[in-house]
């Protein structure tokens, strides 16, 4: 979310204020074709400060959300997008070291 207002509170991420969503129903630009990326096998993933989305055949997949970030109400009733999850229902919650920075390394190669 742009411009939300986020605090850390007991090591999770707590939106204070949400602000506007960065998925959003249409662009004044398309810099980036996803449909293209996806034809040519590619990986596309989107990072932002709620979790990691993967853009699949069914649409855009949250497939890692932030400690503290409650998917129900923080992303799938908020987002203006139609947010897919796995067919599991289960996403992977990041460490909470990205949030604290506590004992965070980026490790290299791992791949979604």
């Amino acid at each position: 979310m742009a411009h939300a207002r986020l605090e850390i509170i007991d090591d999770r991420l707590k939106i204070v204020k949400p602000g506007q969503h960065k998925f959003i129903h249409t662009v004044s630009e398309i810099t980036m074709s996803g449909k293209q990326a996806l034809k040519k096998g590619k990986t596309v993933l989107h990072v932002t400060n709620v979790g990691v989305f993967k853009l699949t055949e069914r649409g855009m997949m949250l497939i890692e959300v932030m400690p503290g970030i409650d998917i129900q109400k923080d992303i799938l009733e908020s987002c203006p997008m139609k947010v897919e999850l796995p067919e599991s229902s289960k996403v992977a919650v990041t460490d909470s070291s990205i949030v604290t920075g506590n004992g965070f390394a980026l490790r290299w190669g791992v791949v979604y």
